[in-house]
């Protein structure tokens, strides 16, 4: 089976998504750690 144009940047575009969403579950799981203490006790309040 060959593969086309389309195919390869569907596979591309499946690659680079993949990325990001291992990307922004690092930062949502690294988050309170990286966030102050006093910024965290305002969010609800915020909210």
């Amino acid at each position: 089976m060959t593969t086309t144009g389309r195919d390869r940047l569907d596979a591309e575009a499946g690659a680079i998504l993949d990325a990001w969403l291992l990307i922004a579950a690092l930062a949502l799981a690294l988050a309170p750690a990286l966030t102050p203490a006093p910024v965290l006790t305002l969010a609800p309040g915020l909210a």
